[in-house]
This record gives structure tokens, sequence and C-alpha cells, in this order.
């Protein structure tokens, strides 16, 4: 697919996992800004990918995404944090990876437990590298 330099420019940066977050994304940035270039931009390249199946419409993000390299310094902050993914290779979580329930499992010691506003609902705060989380917990009794 032959996607402009502004096309490319977006879909560089496109935080989504799937199509029907990464139409989603597009629209909104397209309902949102100022710049009639972004905005002529954003509506077609949304054309573009509507055209296109769910693996189709990610694989040319991800295609655009690896391959594509800003023609000068980035200039908003999804463009640094596209540059900085594409240089280190780290893949985008989704799903499980982002929560990491892992560390919410009962075999993970809670820091802390607060009693809060019933008798069967607790906070806990779990440490996990250098990072608190909190979670609520609902104890069976």
């Amino acid at each position: 697919m032959n996607l402009t330099e502004s096309e490319k420019r977006l879909a560089y940066q496109i935080e989504s996992t799937d199509q029907i977050g990464t139409l989603h994304e597009l629209a909104m940035m397209n309902r949102y800004t100022r710049k009639p270039e972004i905005k002529e931009a954003t509506e077609s390249l949304l054309a573009k990918l509507r055209s296109l199946s769910a693996d189709e419409c990610m694989a040319v993000v991800r295609d655009v995404q690896k391959n594509y390299h800003l023609p000068d310094k980035p200039r908003t902050i999804g463009e640094q944090l596209a540059e900085a993914r594409q240089k280190s290779g780290a893949e985008k979580l989704a799903g499980h990876d982002i929560m990491g329930l892992e560390r919410f499992t009962l075999n993970n010691r809670p820091i802390v437990i607060f009693p809060v506003a019933s008798f069967n609902l607790h906070v806990v705060l779990n440490r996990h590298l250098n990072v608190t989380y909190c979670m609520l917990t609902y104890c069976i009794r």
C-alpha cells in the first residue's frame, strides 16, 4: 500500500495493537486536531485502512512502525515514543502483558492491606520492580 509521508508519520506513532483501536485513535486525532494538513492526512489514512481486513491493516501499521524513519527530529511526544520503541526493538504490550496479573497471584506477599468500606473489600498494595501497584481484592468468607 502506498502511503504519503504525512500518513506514514501518523501510522508511525499509533499506539493501538488492533484495527479497531487504530481506527479509533486516528478518528480521535482527526476530530480534535486544529491543523488542516493533519485532518486531511488522517481522513486519507482512515479511508485506506478501513478498506483492509484487520490483519492487513495491522500489517501495514507494523511495517511502517518498523521500517519508517522520520526525515527530521521528532516533533511530538508520540513520535519520540515511537522512535525510542523502534530503536530499542521493544514490542508493544497488549492485553495481559500490560496488566502483568501475575504480580497479584496469591503466592506474592502483599506489603500493606487496608480494610475499605466493607468487611470483604481490601486494597492490596504490591511492590514490584520498585513501583507500587494498587489492586482491589474480594475476600471470600
